[in-house]
């Protein structure tokens, strides 16, 4: 059988690869052959949340389990961390809510994205964005759900601890619950990334 390459050469009798057709053409085949044999190039992917039980009485700084995996494809999830794919752009997102603050009137937690030493994931110069979790009122000790997302590129060493991230909590006041499907996480490759 021919690859898609051999037919677009032989096609118009085009015999180089280093022309802009002839570029054209290798990419072209690259996708026809790789949708030919079944390998349409599909992102990575994960969710977990937190689902089995409560994690009680957290305080600052703490990594929030997420204790059951949804779904996963080219990704790991194992003890709070997500092992991603270096050189790789994802796009990270997390919701969630807290509940039975210890202090309900000035309690918070802050939330970020951070990677295996418990950093704040950087961009560029800016670090991971920051979720703010606080009581709705001080007499309900328990925080409306909120989010965050961040585009991050992992670095080129898959033993970098860069190359490791998960959610944690890295400020607060006081203890609270991260409830029984209370917070979830999701991880995209985004093919192509920056």
């Amino acid at each position: 059988m021919s690859t898609a390459l051999e037919l677009l050469l032989g096609a118009k009798g085009e015999n180089s690869v280093a022309s802009l057709i002839g570029k054209w053409r290798v990419y072209i085949s690259k996708q026809v052959d790789a949708l030919a044999q079944g390998g349409l190039i599909l992102p990575d992917y994960g969710w977990a949340k937190r689902a089995s039980s409560d994690q009680a009485g957290v305080t600052a700084p703490t990594s929030i389990d997420l204790n059951v995996v949804g779904v996963t494809r080219g990704i790991s999830y194992a003890n709070s961390r997500w092992t991603l794919q270096p050189s790789t752009t994802y796009l990270l997102r997390a919701f969630g809510y807290f509940q039975n603050f210890s202090d309900a009137t000035g309690g918070f937690m802050d939330v970020k994205f951070t990677d295996d030493a418990n950093n704040p994931l950087q961009v560029g110069q800016a670090d991971s964005p920051q979720g703010r979790f606080r009581p709705n009122t001080s007499t309900a000790a328990h925080s409306t759900a909120a989010g965050l997302e961040m585009i991050y590129k992992t670095p080129a060493d898959p033993n970098s601890p860069l190359c490791i991230v998960k959610l944690r909590i890295v400020q607060g006041s006081g203890s609270a619950d991260v409830p029984q499907n209370g917070f979830m996480m999701t991880v995209e490759e985004i093919p192509g990334g920056v």
